[in-house]
C-alpha cells in the first residue's frame, strides 16, 4: 500500500470482512498461550472485524496520507481462491486470550513506521 500512497486515489475491497492482526500482538499472545500449557486449536486475531478498505483507510489516516481510498467490490480483483465474505475470528476456547482491537495494531504499526 505504501507504494500506492502517492496516487490521487486507490480502490480497495470493502465487501469482505476479516480480522486484521498486528504480528507483535500475535507473538505476545502466542507466548501467553504457551505458558498455559493448553493444547488444541486456537483462533488468535485482532479484535473486531474490518474490510481491507477499512484497514487501508485507517492506516492512511494515521499516517496522514491524503490518497483517496475508494471502496469497491472484491470482484474487481480476480483471485485464484474464493474467500468468504465474513471471516472474523474470535477466541472461544479456554484459556481466552484476546488480542487488542485491530485499530490498536494499525496505530502501533504507524508509530513504528514513522520513526
Amino acid at each position: 500500500m505504501s507504494g500506492m500512497a502517492d496516487r490521487l486515489s486507490i480502490k480497495v475491497a470493502s465487501d469482505q470482512i476479516g480480522s486484521p492482526t498486528y504480528v507483535p500482538h500475535l507473538a505476545r499472545s502466542l507466548g501467553q498461550l504457551i505458558e498455559t500449557q493448553a493444547y488444541g486449536t486456537y483462533h488468535l486475531a485482532g479484535q473486531g472485524g474490518a474490510s481491507r478498505w477499512e484497514l487501508v483507510n485507517e492506516l492512511f489516516t494515521r499516517l496522514g496520507i491524503s490518497t483517496r481510498v475508494i471502496p469497491v467490490s472484491h470482484r474487481e480483483f480476480p483471485a485464484a481462491a474464493r474467500r468468504p465474505s465474513y471471516s472474523v475470528l474470535k477466541s472461544v476456547q479456554k484459556p481466552y486470550i484476546e488480542l487488542p482491537p485491530w485499530q490498536a495494531g494499525v496505530s502501533e504499526f504507524a508509530r513504528h513506521l514513522v520513526r
